[in-house]
């Protein structure tokens, strides 16, 4: 958590001044929001504004954090070890925490999107929010999605739920960027992403001068290379690009004009494999966008002979009858499959007293189900090996989002069906061929080939619920989740859980 400027002489309305002593009467001491007074010599600058304002409760349950105050050597550890709980176990499929009832707060719905550098890996996550499944903020109700996403990063699932050991990118308005509610954000995984519609004044110029010389860094949202946007640019880390709004004489100019400045380039709203490659081209070193889980579908292509031996995995896996002899054959042709395999059923997670040693057993152990799930992801990864990581990530976020969402829905009988076809939806990106040709190649039942084609209905209508929330595309998210009878509240805290459990798996499996 950040140092920032300490408390600084503001009175709270019925609290007192720093000291815990109210005003007008010095000797009376008190607590602020049962904050010891000595404690409140310690509270950063950026919390001020937040604890004035009842619209905004979440500092509240952070200032009370025991590991906190011990950071700012407030309480020594022997107080610590006699008032703080043991650590509680990860828990995904425990709902997560919701602050509706809290003052000024609503229920938090939040998606993220990737960002790519040059060699496409993941450098971050634009933390996207909206109030119930509004789709426009702007002016007043900017602040409502900035207050949002910073209580969700706070409490609701924490920052490192969603962005791992990579970057957020959390948009500021005018008034939080003013008003201190950056320095909140942990400084070490946040990119402070300053929009379009902030003017620089000369307050925010020295708002955001503050939060450099704290150690955060900025990010200018929409750049349209207007002069007086220079003061702000010159304390920015990385400027961010329109490739929808900008001509392409803009775009490329763009990088050419800031090339000295030391600045990284983003390119946002990247449609295509196309435009990431013109984009790169550029200058720009980092890409924003769907182009990585669509297919580059040139030309008539053969896959390669290695993601044409995954796919007889695929094949095997889900027939209606697995063939476990001819499957346990096929793994031994695969040595690096069939030691991820053994490790897997060995792992801690499965509690085993003696040890597995051949894939025949291994696969009894498992069972049907889990075997279909975990070869298929393994095949997956496997033939994704030549696109962007984020690819995997998100196929497996949408197989448990999937899954969990039919649970919501009343769909027990076509859970199992519902994880598969959020796990195979992103097959044409990684195998760059159209979606009808890949699914007529495999065993799989016609619910689930109808679904991965783009039927609307049935499991199809599931699928596209979880894709309309990963593009935030919030309208289309309330018509479906109302179509499916599911609460939007509930669509968030699946998202959130299928997000969290898509990283044990990774951590289990070793596909990082």
């Amino acid at each position: 958590m950040p140092r920032g400027p300490l408390f600084r002489s503001r009175f709270l309305p019925g609290a007192g001044d720093r000291k815990g002593r109210t005003a007008g009467n010095p000797s009376a001491e008190r607590t602020f929001f049962n904050i010891p007074p000595h404690k409140l010599e310690h509270i950063p600058h950026g919390f001020t504004t937040a604890l004035r304002r009842r619209d905004v409760a979440l500092p509240l349950l952070l200032l009370l954090r025991h590991d906190y105050w011990e950071e700012l050597n407030v309480i020594d550890p022997e107080e610590r070890t006699a008032t703080l709980p043991p650590p509680a176990e990860a828990a995904p499929e425990t709902p997560i925490l919701s602050l509706q009832g809290l003052p000024g707060t609503n229920e938090v719905y939040v998606a993220r999107q990737a960002i790519f550098d040059r060699g496409l890996n993941v450098y971050g996550y634009e933390i996207l929010s909206r109030s119930g499944w509004e789709n426009r903020f702007t002016g007043e109700n900017g602040d409502a999605a900035t207050n949002q996403v910073i209580d969700g990063a706070l409490h609701t699932f924490g920052l490192g739920t969603l962005v791992g050991t990579r970057l957020g990118f959390i948009n500021m308005t005018r008034r939080m960027l003013v008003e201190e509610f950056g320095f909140l954000l942990p400084r070490e995984n946040t990119m402070l992403e300053i929009l379009e519609t902030v003017e620089p004044d000369a307050e925010v110029i020295a708002a955001c001068r503050a939060l450099k010389d704290a150690g955060y860094r900025l990010a200018i949202d929409d750049y349209t290379g207007r002069p007086e946007m220079d003061p702000l640019v010159a304390l920015a880390d990385v400027v961010k690009v329109d490739y929808r709004a900008a001509s392409a004489e803009q775009r490329a100019a763009y990088p050419r004009m800031l090339a000295r400045r030391g600045l990284l380039m983003l390119a946002e709203k990247v449609e295509s494999y196309a435009e990431q490659r013109e984009a790169l081209q550029a200058g720009y070193q980092l890409f924003q966008g769907y182009f990585f889980c669509r297919p580059q579908v040139l030309s008539r292509k053969e896959i390669p002979a290695y993601k044409v031996n995954y796919l007889r995995f695929l094949r095997e896996v889900n027939r209606t009858d697995v063939d476990f002899p001819e499957l346990e054959r096929i793994l031994g042709q695969d040595v690096a499959m069939s030691l991820k395999l053994l490790r897997y059923i060995n792992s801690a997670q499965f509690g085993l007293r003696s040890k597995i040693e051949t894939i025949r057993r291994a696969l009894i152990m498992l069972g049907t189900r889990p075997i279909k799930a975990w070869v298929s992801l393994l095949a997956l990864s496997a033939m994704g090996q030549d696109k962007p990581h984020e690819l995997i990530v998100s196929s497996l976020v949408r197989s448990h989002f999937c899954q969990q969402l039919g649970l919501a829905a009343g769909m027990k009988e076509h859970a199992f069906d519902l994880s598969m076809i959020g796990m195979l939806s992103s097959l044409d990106a990684i195998l760059d061929r159209p979606m009808p040709e890949i699914v007529k190649e495999l065993p799989l039942s016609e619910p689930v080939k109808a679904a991965l084609i783009g039927e609307p209905y049935g499991l199809g209508m599931v699928l596209n619920l979880a894709k309309a929330y990963e593009m935030g595309d919030w309208e289309h998210c309330s018509a479906l989740a109302n179509s499916l009878t599911i609460e939007d509240s509930r669509v968030f805290e699946i998202y959130c859980q299928s997000i969290a459990w898509s990283n044990q798996i990774f951590q289990s499996t070793e596909l990082n």
